[in-house]
């Protein structure tokens, strides 16, 4: 992530270099080292821009292969050990549970930690690091733009921690949900010629309405709570992208405003904005990832409330 951070920062720096009257320059380059003519200013950071992109693609073509792997992988092992937990279980806990529960925990909750691992372990940390570059890149450039940037960043902390206490037991019930509704399916179907001969037909039908209604209001319950949470981090994060766009742009029109001193030039300016949108859109997307990790945990309690279950009777190691 931090190679995608390259371009913008190179845009400025030869944006001041090349239309006004700074001398070009790179991070942690010699002076030396760098051309000293317009045009070959202009290739150079053509050519480095093209590179960081190139390596970009790069590096999330390893991370993508990486994190499959491992993720599938976990996901083998975590269902394979626990069906071996489960099976050492005394028919006591059989008798007790339903199937269709038990393949919930299985399928359901395995695949919902294997997508956890795959897609938002990678986003979560992604996120951290395009912040912490971000926010570095900021400091570099302004420290006291920067300021304006990161000040939405308490907020939507604090918002999201508040989002996190209210949806964790909705999840839990959302979860418990699902595996009635594949328990009450998984019965009737292995069970359907009783219902047949039985003729007990709408009964059943009614049964199945009664969970897969439930299953409705969990999943409604959850979606309540987001519908509300991803549009209000988009608004915060939007506001602060606006606020850094406005005192930037009074900045270069007519010098430092009210509290502000020092000078910003027009590159500083647009790596600013470059920067912001990129800092802007992983906060307003860390809704999905604060929900998935919600579900993920949530599916980890019941595959690890099923799996560290105690063996009544343990089998002799000889």
């Amino acid at each position: 992530r931090f190679v995608a951070l390259l371009p913008p920062v190179i845009l400025g720096l030869a944006i001041d270099a090349i239309f006004g009257d700074r001398a070009y320059r790179l991070p942690l380059v010699p002076s030396e080292w760098l051309p000293s003519g317009d045009v070959d200013q202009l290739w150079l950071s053509a050519g480095l821009i093209l590179g960081a992109f190139v390596l970009g693609v790069v590096f999330t073509w390893i991370q993508g292969v990486g994190l499959s792997l491992f993720s599938n992988r976990v996901q083998h092992r975590l269902r394979v050990d626990t069906y071996a937990a489960m099976q050492d279980l005394d028919m006591a806990f059989f008798d007790d549970k339903q199937t269709g529960q038990v393949m919930s925990v299985l399928n359901n909750d395995v695949r919902n930690l294997r997508d956890f691992l795959a897609n938002t372990l990678s986003g979560a940390l992604q996120l951290v690091v395009t912040v912490v570059g971000i926010a570095g890149v900021l400091f570099w450039l302004n420290g006291q733009l920067a300021l304006v940037t990161l000040v939405a960043v308490p907020l939507l902390t604090a918002f999201t921690v508040s989002f996190m206490r209210t949806i964790r037991p909705r999840y839990r019930a959302l979860r418990a949900a699902v595996g009635d509704l594949n328990a009450r399916l998984e019965n009737n179907l292995s069970g359907i010629e009783v219902i047949k001969t039985s003729t007990t037909e709408g009964f059943e039908v009614d049964r199945v309405a009664d969970v897969s209604w439930e299953y409705y209001l969990r999943t409604w319950a959850v979606n309540r709570l987001e519908y509300v949470y991803q549009p209000t981090m988009e608004l915060l994060a939007g506001v602060a992208f606006v606020v850094t766009f406005v005192i930037g742009g009074l900045w270069i029109v007519g010098g430092a405003p009210g509290p502000f001193s020092g000078d910003l030039s027009v590159g500083e300016f647009v790596t600013f904005l470059f920067m912001t949108q990129r800092f802007i859109d992983p906060l307003a997307g860390a809704g999905r990832i604060v929900n998935s990790y919600e579900n993920a945990r949530a599916s980890g309690e019941r595959i690890f409330g099923l799996s560290d279950l105690p063996v009544a009777v343990a089998d002799d190691p000889d």
